[in-house]
């Protein structure tokens, strides 16, 4: 008697598990690098205002910490007792590609609209607000520990982003996503 291997097949949508995998693989890396594609294309105009934004909201944040900060174009100044510091944004200090990535990584998972738009809902304020935190943290290491700031930039907060990203994917699958996805009869 023959043995049949059962293909284990996608929930509502009828299509084996590799090949729904492997499109989701493709439109998360094409949503991935469309979105970077636009963020180039927006030209120096849009990314001026991403940057004043983002030193606006660094700035409101200090203060409502107690730091005597103001800004000035896209640079925040500031000062405490421990001293003085000026963080220039730049386009790499806004939240635009952790978003992009959360982005790809929701809308190329195999899920329904309305679990996407919760996905989003959810995720693009975290992930706006954490970009936050972090900007007022590496403010705090250039004021306090400026020796420490680029290990603080570059090795810390980067990896931290990337993995806050992929956490609330994760949570967003495991806590929304399959909560809610319809039961096989």
């Amino acid at each position: 008697m023959a043995r049949r291997r059962r293909r284990s097949r996608s929930a509502g949508r009828g299509e084996p598990a590799p090949r729904l995998l492997l499109r989701a693989w493709i439109l998360f890396l094409t949503i991935l690098v469309l979105g970077h594609v636009a963020l180039e294309a927006a030209g120096p105009r849009y990314e001026a205002r991403a940057n004043a934004l983002t030193a606006r909201t660094l700035d409101w944040a200090l203060s409502a910490l107690g730091v005597d900060s103001r800004m000035i174009g896209d640079t925040v100044t500031g000062s405490a007792a421990s001293g003085e510091f000026a963080l220039r944004i730049i386009r790499e200090c806004t939240a635009e590609s952790p978003l992009v990535l959360l982005l790809a990584a929701i809308l190329a998972y195999p899920c329904g609209l309305r679990e996407k738009a919760v996905g989003l809902a959810i995720g693009v304020p975290s992930i706006l607000l954490l970009n936050v935190v972090r900007l007022a943290s590496l403010f705090w290491v250039g004021i306090v520990r400026p020796d420490l700031f680029d290990a603080a930039h570059v090795l810390v907060w980067q990896s931290l982003m990337v993995l806050a990203v992929v956490g609330l994917w994760l949570l967003w699958v495991r806590q929304w996503v399959e909560r809610h996805a319809p039961r096989p009869a």
